[in-house]
């Protein structure tokens, strides 16, 4: 049987987990002298702000039968899953217990229960094959939701790949980028207006030299490159829209409703 401590005068076994000491909803209901099932809701209440593996550990059916094996006694021979809470979820979880008995159980519970813990010899922890299984099963749960990531990302990288190299290619073609003027015309609008909505939406900005550049946020997507020429003997460098651009621009709410529709336009849409 496990060792047994007293909590305001309230007995309850000293359960380890992974190294460190934990207590489940029973034992916190038990020492503040709450009505069974307390502790329990007021962690499911408030779930998003317990972090697995920081404020408690889940066991799951083959962790139980190991921590059964390991500490018997602290889980009802029907539960299927378990809780452990470690001090700092237990802080967190009680937070809400503020009448004088629960003021000496938090002290006396961190004091002599958790902390105590960091006393012991840390070599005796290793050789303590309750603590070993909890740290290998602990690591093995990392390893398959690890491997179970890199799988996903990987799959999701090849579906997209064929979409990423082809607005690669419109990226990367020279002589497929078109200026701003050039832009303008094809969608139909002022060079002038089409220039000031660019600026206005942080799209390109004016440099020292007094020329303009697109702002490195679109060169990532793909939507515009930094076009290098000469021009009369002159090394001149400006914004210019790929292909990917030209489709995105006519898609843009602050560009779509300013296009000058030309005559036939006008008239099917009469």
């Amino acid at each position: 049987m496990n060792n047994i401590i007293a909590i305001c005068n309230t007995e309850i076994p000293v359960v380890e987990y992974q190294g460190q000491r934990v207590v489940t909803f029973a034992m916190i209901d038990k020492v503040h002298q709450r009505p069974e099932g307390t502790a329990r809701k007021r962690f499911a209440d408030n779930r998003e702000r317990f972090i697995e593996g920081k404020h408690f550990y889940l066991l799951d059916s083959k962790g139980m039968s190991v921590f059964r094996t390991d500490v018997p006694g602290i889980f009802g021979d029907g539960a299927q899953t378990g809780a452990l809470i470690t001090e700092r979820g237990y802080m967190k979880l009680v937070k809400a217990f503020t009448d004088d008995l629960a003021w000496d159980v938090q002290e006396q519970l961190v004091d002599g229960y958790f902390r105590a813990k960091a006393q012991h010899d840390p070599l005796k922890m290793l050789n303590d094959p309750a603590t070993l299984r909890g740290l290998l099963l602990a690591y093995d749960e990392k390893v398959l939701a690890l491997e179970a990531q890199k799988a996903t990302l990987s799959a999701k990288i090849e579906q997209d790949a064929p979409k990423v190299e082809v607005y690669d290619d419109f990226a990367i073609d020279e002589k497929t980028l078109r200026s701003v003027r050039e832009t303008a015309k094809e969608i139909n609008t002022k060079e002038s207006e089409f220039r000031a909505r660019l600026v206005s939406n942080k799209i390109i900005f004016k440099n020292l030299h007094g020329n303009y550049e697109p702002y490195a946020e679109f060169i990532e997507r793909g939507y515009l490159r930094l076009r290098e020429e000469v021009i009369n003997g002159h090394f001149c460098r400006s914004p210019a829209f790929t292909n990917k651009g030209v489709i995105w621009i006519r898609n843009h709410k602050s560009f779509r409703d300013s296009f000058v529709l030309d005559p036939v336009i006008k008239r099917k849409a009469a």
